[in-house]
């Protein structure tokens, strides 16, 4: 990054891989910490330059700023003359300049390259003119809201800095750093995008992904992209979108990363279109919620696919239940068949929707279904994270939960969640006799109250009990014995540095997350068992950025006010900032001794330089076994404590319900 750019708190916090307040401590506790260059109301600007140097002469580590973080600084550059949304929608036409000029030859993109390095307007204007292609350089214009002859508006510096990262970074993944900065300059109408979260929960459902792909309200042109990435390479991709702005930026998006998308623009609730126009596969839409438009989406996009096809919609929750306008377009939709399951998701995941929203798998076969066949109903709005008081996000383990049901229940036939997952299968009959309601919380609530079903339910948790208190019981580890030899022996300590090798992990792409088979750690898998499995998976082939995995017996960090360790006994797990990889280096600390230490040692802005204590080798070597042992027991009792739970939530509800009566004992009743 140029030493002249600016960067905010947020931006260091992320350099120096640690939290924003911890920043502003930083400032607040150093008089010389720099001045801001810029104050933008609620945001300070920084030149990186003065933070680098004040970082070096304070012994704070700061890693190289990601495409993201340099993006936005360039852009932030332009205040004064222009938002950084705006330059940074130039910034795209751009990038879409270049995309072209390559198509058109080398010599040609020298010259582009060339005019915008001197900072020549004219000659980049004089070029683009010849460059001129039907329906491309008219996008352009429309991006920018003004005609080609006056691009470009931004100074030469913004563009050069883009320039200068497409040889490291590629158009594409630059490209996609300019949909971010609008995001962020925006303040708040870049929320408008698909919460990466609920992106990948529908790219993980819609796998696997081939054929033809429409989005009938791509925006940005995000879970195409996605799309593309978890689907075959033969995948052809379709857009649509009201907006003539958001249909230019995804094409120029498909020009940046080379993809032969039909993006067009109209409204794709008009129904000019039959269904043998369209001949689709995959319909995959996250359409803004006008009131009362909700289930024509859903039939809709049912028209536009082919026999055998698939679709994933998103809608607010209350058609999936409504009295009114919805009965009719419900009851015809499972009639026919076309509704495979619906999915109750958490409150807040848009910041601009505080309520729930449902998700809608429908298919189209050839036939129509019968009054037999049941419909998957399944509520995940106890899942999530909240975030702060307004948003919350749907990680990875929720992710793989639905998905692990839905896919279950398409195998099998069979109902299975676990945790705050809650699932049901009901008949098209019985949907139809209570007006085609499908809400999934209606139905679930209608099932407990059957005391025909407590008695399973309680048999079903009491072998779940025994079954894991004897697990518990035959992994119980023996501690060693230990003795203490009086005195006032003291324990060595060495910084981590000297014994490990450390990696702060980059972040990666949110698109990648739900989709593929990389097993994947978070933040939120790490702790408080000393051993840490993947809590999910990503999609990484084909990435030109680099990836941090792990090595068995890697030990993953996460830092913060305090300090969380685990180690990876398996190895090739992707990790993802703000979390760091610390490799134990040959002969020093059996890795999960040093997991333990470090969960036992106080927290420090400065990871390398941690204290650690310097053990008895062969006491180390004894105690990491019986660590181990302990965490797998420990796992076991966890089990145990939930099945104890569901058991006991059976009995209390035998207490209420009508018709439930003692069995007398018999032996061998019970196994």
């Amino acid at each position: 990054m140029d030493a002249e750019a600016l960067v905010s708190l947020a931006d260091v916090a992320e350099m120096a891989g640690t939290t924003r307040p911890a920043i502003s401590n930083w400032r607040r506790r150093n008089k010389d910490f720099p001045v801001p260059v810029e104050e933008t109301g609620a945001t300070s600007l920084f030149r990186f330059g003065d933070i680098r140097r004040w970082a070096a002469e304070h012994g704070k580590v700061l890693e190289e700023p990601t495409v993201e973080q340099v993006v936005w600084s360039a852009a932030s550059s332009e205040r004064g003359a222009t938002r950084p949304e705006d330059a940074a929608r130039e910034g795209m036409a751009l990038l879409g300049c270049l995309a072209l000029a390559a198509k058109a030859g080398p010599a040609a993109e020298a010259e582009l390259r060339t005019a915008i390095a001197r900072d020549e307007p004219r000659a980049v204007r004089a070029l683009l003119e010849l460059l001129d292609a039907p329906g491309v350089m008219d996008d352009i214009a429309t991006v920018l809201g003004s005609d080609i002859g006056a691009w470009p508006q931004v100074n030469g510096f913004f563009l050069r800095t883009l320039l200068d990262l497409v040889p490291a970074y590629g158009t594409g993944t630059v490209f996609d750093a300019l949909i971010a900065a609008v995001g962020r300059g925006a303040k708040g109408a870049g929320d408008q995008a698909t919460p990466p979260g609920l992106a990948g929960l529908i790219i993980a459902l819609a796998a696997p992904i081939g054929g033809v792909v429409l989005d009938p309200a791509c925006g940005h042109g995000s879970m195409l992209l996605a799309a593309h990435r978890a689907g075959a390479p033969s995948t052809r991709l379709v857009g649509r979108d009201i907006s003539p702005l958001a249909c230019a930026i995804s094409r120029l998006r498909m020009l940046a990363h080379d993809l032969p998308a039909d993006i067009t623009e109209g409204n794709s609730l008009s129904g000019t279109e039959s269904s043998s126009a369209w001949g689709v596969d995959l319909v995959l839409a996250d359409p803004t919620f006008p009131a009362g438009q909700a289930l024509i989406w859903l039939t809709v996009a049912v028209g536009w696919l082919r026999p055998g096809g698939r679709a994933l919609i998103v809608t607010e929750s209350a058609p999936a239940s409504w009295t009114e306008n919805g009965v009719e377009i419900r009851i015809r939709l499972i009639e026919r068949g076309r509704i495979r399951a619906v999915v109750e998701l958490p409150p807040a995941l848009y910041s601009y929707a505080p309520g729930p929203v449902t998700l809608w798998i429908l298919g189209r076969d050839a036939s129509p279904g019968r009054l037999e066949d049941p419909v998957l109903l399944i509520d995940a709005a106890e899942l999530g994270q909240r975030r702060g008081k307004n948003r919350t996000d749907l990680l990875e383990p929720d992710i793989a939960a639905i998905t692990e049901c839905v896919r279950t229940w398409e195998d099998s036939g069979q109902v299975v969640a676990a945790g705050a997952l809650r699932a049901v299968a009901v008949s098209a009959k019985a949907l139809l006799a209570r007006g085609g309601n499908v809400s999934p919380a209606y139905w679930i609530r209608e099932q407990s109250s059957d005391p025909r079903q407590l008695p399973g339910q309680v048999d079903t948790a009491w072998r779940s009990l025994r079954a894991a208190c004897q697990s518990a019981a035959d992994g119980l580890a023996e501690p060693p014995a230990l003795a203490a030899e009086p005195g006032n022996a003291t324990v060595d300590t060495v910084q981590l540095r000297a014994i490990a090798e450390i990696v702060r992990a980059r972040r990666i792409d949110p698109e990648w997350i739900g989709a593929g088979d990389t097993p994947y750690i978070r933040d939120q898998d790490v702790g408080p068992s000393l051993i840490v499995r993947p809590g999910g998976l990503v999609r990484v082939g084909g990435t030109t950025t680099r990836i941090d995995v792990t090595a068995p017996g890697d030990v993953v960090v996460a830092t913060g006010p305090t300090l969380r360790a685990a180690v990876d006994l398996v190895g090739g797990a992707l990790v993802s900032g703000p979390l760091h990889i610390v490799r134990v280096l040959p002969g020093r600390l059996p890795p999960v001794i040093l997991a333990a230490l470090i969960n036992g040692a106080t927290a420090t802005a400065d990871l390398p330089l941690l204290d650690l204590p310097v053990p008895d080798p062969a006491l180390a070597e004894r105690i990491a076994l019986e660590l181990v042992a302990l965490d797998d027991q420990r796992r076991q009792l966890l089990a145990a404590v939930a099945a104890a739970d569901q058991l006991s939530t059976g009995l209390v509800a035998a207490l209420a319900a009508p018709g439930v009566r003692l069995v007398p004992d018999a032996e061998g009743s019970r196994p």
